[in-house]
């Protein structure tokens, strides 16, 4: 028992950073709802089985279901209610070290390579043509004119995918994405670096450190509620509330109601302005969207979901120069020490199922 009491102090004062950082991220959002616990430890566990070319485990939806005996999962058998979310793009900004004595460090290591110290962004959007699917990444600042539309990566299903963008008169950043995607807006890395060498020649190719750092981010993540209510012999009744964090902007119109029979609502979500860039809090960035609905049939029964998507970022180190593979497979490259920003992308459901007996409690399972 003298080993709980050795450590109980510090993991009370790891769960109160843990809370005051997302009652931190919390606040900057431009409407808010309470944010799910911090999957730090499970997204360094991702970035270092990314940067090891191993199959990581995938970011999974984190569930909670109240009320699911056998009469409720009946009741709601015939009922169409769904939330829906789709990330179309995040774009994430680097701001330069301000140390002169390291940018002079830094510019004798790129040997003559001309870099300014100034900002720049990269974005990176879902490739949905049916044909091509993949990520695109573009760089603010692309070496050539014609690469202002930016880079298609394909999904890598069967090894990990790593591609550079250079930039002009700016870092470049190696995009990492791990392999068993062939969907969607997987997690990825995004690594500053600046590139050394030819990379024309396929010999080994080394990305040294940029001494620049991620300062913000900007996610752009549609979705929706879709919702028909069976309400038996009676009126139904259906809320429904969209709710934003982070980067994203307040939904217009964001709430619905309808009482009727056999009630349907379809609620969007419908920014009433565009994103804007929201900078990092201690190393941790969130944006995200949540759906909330509340159905409740003419016998008293009630369902109640609310849905979240979130896009966390978080800064990772490499502390030492790792080897990975650009293009699949294509050429052994050397990723410098320095900072990368992880994507995670994760979802979060909870769900209650219960009857409202008139005059008495919510009965639960």
């Amino acid at each position: 028992m003298k080993y709980l009491f050795i450590f109980l102090p510090f993991l009370l004062s790891t769960a109160c950073i843990a809370d005051e950082l997302l009652e931190k991220l919390t606040k900057q959002g431009e409407t808010t709802f309470q944010l799910p616990h911090l999957p730090t430890e499970e997204a360094n566990s991702f970035f270092s089985e990314l940067l090891s070319d191993e199959v990581p485990n995938m970011p999974q939806e984190a569930r909670e279901e109240v009320g699911f005996e056998e009469k409720f999962k009946l009741v709601w058998a015939s009922n169409r209610s769904a939330a829906y979310f789709s990330t179309k793009s995040v774009e994430v900004s680097f701001q330069p070290t301000s140390d002169e004595q390291l940018q002079e460090k830094l510019s004798k290591k790129w040997r003559g390579r001309e870099i300014d110290f100034e900002p720049f962004s990269v974005f990176i959007t879902l490739d949905t043509s049916p044909l091509k699917p993949g990520i695109v990444m573009r760089h603010s600042h692309p070496v050539r004119v014609q690469e202002r539309g930016g880079f298609r990566f394909p999904y890598a299903s069967e090894t990990g995918w790593a591609g550079f963008v250079d930039g002009h008169k700016r870092p470049g950043v190696a995009l990492i994405i791990p392999r068993g995607v062939t969907e969607g807006f997987p997690p990825m890395a995004l690594c500053p670096r600046v590139a050394k060498g030819n990379l024309t020649k396929l010999s080994v190719r080394r990305y040294l450190p940029s001494g620049f750092t991620a300062q913000g981010v900007k996610a752009e993540i549609d979705g929706g509620i879709d919702t028909q209510l069976y309400s038996g012999l009676g009126r139904g009744e259906i809320l429904t509330h969209i709710s934003t964090i982070g980067s994203l902007p307040p939904s217009e119109p964001n709430y619905d109601k309808v009482f009727a029979h056999d009630p349907t609502i379809r609620l969007l979500y419908q920014a009433g302005a565009p994103p804007s860039l929201k900078p990092f809090v201690e190393d941790v960035h969130v944006s995200g969207l949540q759906a909330t609905f509340l159905l409740k049939n003419s016998a008293g029964y009630s369902r109640k979901v609310i849905r979240r998507a979130l896009m966390w970022a978080f800064k990772q180190d490499v502390e030492k120069e790792r080897r990975f593979l650009l293009g699949g497979g294509a050429a052994a490259s050397l990723l410098g020490a320095g900072e990368c920003v992880l994507l995670y992308p994760k979802e979060y459901s909870r769900e209650e199922r219960a009857r409202q007996a008139v005059g008495s409690e919510p009965e639960k399972g």
